[in-house]
């Protein structure tokens, strides 16, 4: 959980970071303020450890989406709830996907792609701290409360997920030249397949 925490907690600042040192004030289009390496031609070399946060990013994400679904007598054992509310975290990250999309939309044309995928990283992060509290401080107190906490950080944890989805082409588009631009789309698409 902490190694977790940690590599959202890097990927939030590097693309935090190329969002700062990449954007063009006059023009907020994606195109602008996706990547300088595809207008100059010269490739950033911290271009494969980007991929390898953003690949990182998929596979938690998913990690998060379907972690109850495994075990869900074990889970509405311990928040003492009904084994039905338990497929409810699962099902939330579905109802939660067309909004997200949405703001991925609107992030990508007002913000470009690093605050996008920054966005993403911060509420991967604070979802999973939520979830993590939830389990420690507020279930031991009280079950239901600790699950409606695990249900909250679950919705905001879920909402990172159609900023991922939705951007390995654009990810792709921006950090690698034509020739990788395949494998990278590749890899970004099937990591939360992996999560």
């Amino acid at each position: 959980m902490f190694v977790a925490v940690a590599l959202l907690h890097q990927a939030a600042a590097l693309f935090q970071d190329a969002w700062i040192r990449m954007m063009h004030p006059t023009d907020p289009s994606p195109s602008s303020v996706l990547s300088r390496s595809s207008r100059s031609g010269v490739l950033d070399s911290r271009r494969w450890h980007m991929l390898s946060i953003y690949v990182t990013l998929g596979i938690l994400n998913q990690t998060l989406w379907l972690s109850f679904a495994a075990t869900p007598d074990a889970t509405a054992h311990r928040f003492d709830i009904d084994k039905r509310f338990v497929a409810y975290l699962a099902v939330l990250c579905n109802a939660v996907y067309v909004p997200g999309s949405w703001l991925c939309t609107w992030l990508l044309r007002s913000h470009g792609l690093a605050k996008v995928v920054t966005m993403a990283c911060w509420l991967q992060l604070f979802g999973s701290f939520l979830r993590w509290f939830s389990d420690l401080v507020l279930r031991p107190l009280v079950p239901t409360l600790g699950f409606l906490g695990l249900f909250c950080g679950q919705g905001i944890a879920a909402v990172a997920s159609p900023l991922i989805m939705n951007t390995p082409a654009v990810f792709a588009d921006a950090w690698f030249g034509k020739r990788e631009r395949e494998g990278v789309l590749a890899a970004g698409a099937l990591a939360p397949i992996f999560g």
